[in-house]
């Protein structure tokens, strides 16, 4: 099973979703015969298989599973648990593709809450919750927020990365997405 859901990981990044989704499918029905419902490599199976339906464009059904498995993993891991958070700010990202942005912010709120008060400020995790809630407040208009999230994610990549890092380019760069140069700029930021 390890080796089939790493055969259909090295598929998904050569572009074979079809390929990575029946090997999936495969791991995930034999996980859940073996294992049951609410093991962790069961749950990590389902989450696998939910990025290959989302690629794939069934939104719907990567929503699915990512519900059920947060589900599962809240009960029986804890709100705290990373494969918990992991699981919401998978499930968040599904729903801003899905245009629910109002679904995504709510987890990503919750996924902000948690990595702070479990990792800290400082944290990888924390940073990349910071930076998934910056986008999806930047769709809903409030650029305020949007800004503010932006800046605190640039000023501790500088302070832990240095300016160089690849993280804290990125940091910049989306920070000065948020800098309108032209009415035509201000306008997209605005309204996407």
């Amino acid at each position: 099973l390890t080796a089939m859901a790493g055969l259909a990981r090295t598929l998904y990044r050569q572009g074979d979703w079809a390929g990575a989704r029946k090997l999936q499918e495969q791991v995930l029905a034999t996980r859940r015969r073996l294992l049951g419902e609410e093991h962790p490599d069961t749950l990590r199976a389902a989450s696998d298989l939910a990025v290959v339906l989302g690629e794939q464009g069934n939104l719907a059904g990567a929503r699915e599973l990512q519900e059920h498995e947060l589900e599962e993993s809240r009960r029986v891991q804890g709100e705290e648990h990373p494969q918990t958070l992991t699981a919401m700010s998978n499930l968040a990202a599904t729903l801003y593709l899905q245009c629910d942005l109002k679904g995504a912010r709510e987890l990503q709120e919750q996924v902000l809450e948690e990595s702070r008060r479990v990792q800290g400020e400082e944290h990888s995790h924390t940073l990349t919750a910071m930076n998934n809630l910056a986008a999806t407040l930047k769709g809903l208009g409030d650029l305020a927020a949007t800004r503010k999230l932006q800046e605190q994610v640039l000023e501790t990549r500088r302070r832990l990365l240095g300016e160089e890092h690849p993280d804290t380019l990125t940091a910049k760069k989306n920070l000065a997405r948020m800098k309108p140069r032209t009415l035509r700029h201000w306008l997209q930021l605005m309204f996407g």
